[in-house]
């Protein structure tokens, strides 16, 4: 990572967010990465003076969020080079419905005319983008979504589908509109992937000048209801103000 920005032309790494979801299986990853603990300690002797945290009621089987960051931002503020102030929203999913297995699958995933099925929905997410996609062999989905336009917006996707461990990921770093919400994204991604249980983390950068968090105050306002389309309930919500990034943390179950 650090080769890759000096090869990029930065003169300095600035800020560092390091962040995933728990892992289903903490013992078959590669070190340091079996456990959090190795992880934060890697990070440490590379960034030193971090801070890690753990997003999420450790005494229960729900999900965690585990987050490091380092830096303080203020060498290269993020913002100068973007649209619009950095932020990110993540939605993390898992016990995908088992009839959409083959969605996710080379040998049924695809139309008759050779697109995948999985991607022409998630074309409706957003209007004038891109999507470069992957249907593993025998299954598994992996995309990236940008701007027909130039533009620094994102949004990818990751899938394993197997019954026993399925799990999709999707981030982007699109902005809320009035004619999308984050609740009405959120409720569009979850009713693709029909997930048992989600996570969604949004991570927002504070104006240099306010104390307030831009885009509508999203992380106090992401708009997100305690129940969502009569089948997810809110079991968790938490928020974290940071030196320069606020974090709104909820996460649902189906009853």
């Amino acid at each position: 990572m650090i080769e890759n920005a000096k090869n990029a032309g930065l003169p300095e790494i600035d800020q560092l967010f390091y962040n995933r979801m728990k892992f289903k299986f903490p013992e078959l990853q590669q070190a340091p990465h079996t456990n959090w603990d190795d992880e934060v300690t890697h990070l440490e002797n590379i960034f030193p003076g971090g801070s890690a945290y753990v997003v999420g009621k450790t005494n229960s089987a729900t999900c965690h969020w585990y987050c490091y960051l380092w830096g303080d931002g203020k060498a290269n503020k993020i913002h100068e080079c973007l649209e619009n102030n950095d932020y990110t929203i993540e939605i993390l999913m898992t016990g995908l419905a088992p009839e959409n297995e083959g969605l996710f699958a080379k040998a049924q995933g695809m139309t008759q005319d050779g697109k995948s099925i999985i991607t022409e929905l998630l074309y409706t997410l957003y209007d004038d983008v891109k999507i470069d996609d992957y249907l593993f062999d025998p299954c598994g989905y992996s995309c990236n979504g940008y701007p027909t336009t130039k533009g620094s917006n994102y949004f990818t996707v990751h899938v394993t589908p197997e019954e026993h461990c399925s799990y999709a990921s999707f981030e982007s770093n699109f902005p809320s509109t009035d004619l999308q919400t984050h609740q009405q994204l959120v409720l569009k991604v979850i009713n693709i992937f029909k997930p048992s249980r989600f996570t969604v983390c949004l991570f927002a950068e504070k104006d240099e000048f306010e104390e307030e968090v831009l885009h509508e105050k999203p992380c106090q306002n992401v708009g997100i209801a305690t129940t969502l389309n009569g089948h997810w309930k809110r079991r968790d919500r938490i928020f974290y103000e940071f030196e320069n990034y606020d974090l709104a943390y909820y996460q649902y179950e189906k009853f």
